[in-house]
């Protein structure tokens, strides 16, 4: 961050001792660990209030999409991208150590200490390149903290008397068909070869063909309950429909008047009889309400 003067700066930093890492304002991720503590790390944009670790990985694939944008248009550098991308490489082989420890890979690089890790192995007997790959790691990343980072030879001891052959039990023996992946030379290929099923053929012409269901029978629907509007009506409906004239004679009347003809008056009668029977039902309602706009005398 670019500051103007040593005023802007002072109150920049100033202002944000109570938000910055740490402090008491500080937002943190808050997530239940497995020592039971809540998580104090950063919450990332995508995660809702959690950091990368606990966001889970729907919200772990937008926050590398956003970085590699933020790479592609120049606001991360090369170096800060690479670590990105080396870090996601080493938690996605930590989860593959979980149910296979002998798959190849390694994720602590000793450098200059690499020989003397193996002096000291080769002293007490033990072959790093006989352990599976996830506890020849572990055992790297132990020398580093024991014997590098800090000289603590109990810790050491331990770690080779206790820990390690626990954790070589825990793997097991290399499973019989771990082959690993050797690097192809300058005329290797891919070799083809027939498989059993080669003969069944996977187009969909070599197979037999799939009944077809039945054709969907559509059922005309009527937008009124009862027979349709164009149906002559029967002998007890019509004695029905003249009872339900005779009791609103002093409404039907005017209306009726104005129909064209006698399937349009058998419709006014209808539309009243529905009505009457459940009035607060909107289809009949509206129904009813429509012709009573349509034929009322003014």
């Amino acid at each position: 961050m670019t500051f103007y003067s040593q005023e802007h700066e002072q109150s920049f930093k100033s202002a944000s001792e109570l938000v910055r890492r740490g402090g008491a304002q500080a937002p943190v991720c808050g997530a239940r660990t497995r020592t039971g503590a809540a998580c104090q790390q950063i919450p990332i944009r995508e995660g809702k209030g959690r950091c990368l670790r606990h966001a889970g990985p729907h919200a772990a694939r937008a926050f590398r999409q956003r970085q590699r944008d933020d790479f592609m248009a120049g606001k991360v550098s090369a170096d800060a991208w690479r670590r990105s991308e080396a870090r996601r490489a080493v938690n996605r082989l930590a989860r593959a150590w979980r149910s296979n420890p002998w798959l190849p890979g390694s994720t602590v690089d000793l450098a200059g200490a690499e020989q003397d890790f193996r002096s000291e192995l080769s002293c007490r007997l033990l072959n790093v390149e006989a352990m599976p790959p996830a506890v020849a790691d572990w055992l790297r990343w132990r020398y580093r903290r024991t014997q590098i980072d800090r000289q603590s030879e109990a810790l050491w001891l331990r770690d080779l008397l206790e820990r390690l052959p626990e954790r070589l039990a825990a793997a097991g023996p290399r499973p019989a068909a771990d082959v690993e992946a050797a690097p192809l030379g300058k005329g290797a290929g891919a070799c083809w070869t027939v498989k059993d099923d080669a003969g069944q053929g996977r187009s969909s012409r070599m197979r037999d063909d799939v009944p077809k269901a039945p054709p969907v029978v559509r059922i005309k629907k009527h937008g009124r309950r009862g027979r349709p509007k164009t149906q002559d009506a029967g002998e007890i409906e019509l004695r029905d429909l003249m009872e339900i004239y005779r009791e609103n004679r002093a409404v039907l009347s005017p209306m009726l008047g104005q129909c064209a003809g006698e399937a349009e008056r058998l419709a006014v009668l209808r539309a009243l009889r529905d009505f009457q029977a459940d009035p607060q039902e909107s289809g009949p309602r509206a129904q009813w309400l429509e012709y009573v706009r349509l034929l009322r005398v003014t």
